[in-house]
């Protein structure tokens, strides 16, 4: 299984939307709910986890996995891949030149559309 890096940001945004402070919010329930298959989100979820996405998790097995909002890398991760343009151009460069799909690098490249935007922006 590959590591779904739309899957990962479509996570991301849904956490910080719908997470209330200092309250475990079901994300794999969130996800399965649209449309992904359970051993799937839940393999995705634990990837994301050992990223350091999450602020405390609680899982079972029975397959539930619960988050307390994201990290402060998840945070900064999310700032760089939050606009669909900038996302867009990311998952795109990195698909043409082959480019690694490492969170880190992720937010490198994205890092740099952001900046190319900022100063299309101010001219």
């Amino acid at each position: 299984m590959k590591r779904d890096m739309d899957f990962i940001r479509q996570a991301l945004l849904e956490i910080e939307d719908k997470c209330e402070p200092m309250q475990f919010y079901p994300i794999a329930s969130a996800m399965m709910q649209k449309g992904y298959e359970g051993a799937y989100t839940i393999n995705q979820l634990n990837l994301m986890e050992e990223a350091g996405l999450f602020g405390k998790t609680a899982k079972t097995t029975l397959g539930s996995f619960s988050c307390m909002g994201l990290s402060n890398y998840g945070y900064d991760f999310l700032e760089t891949i939050r606009n669909d343009v900038i996302w867009e151009k990311t998952k795109n460069e990195i698909q043409e030149k082959k480019l690694p799909r490492t969170i880190k690098f992720i937010a490198e490249i994205a890092g740099i559309f952001v900046g190319e935007l900022l100063k299309h922006k101010n001219n």
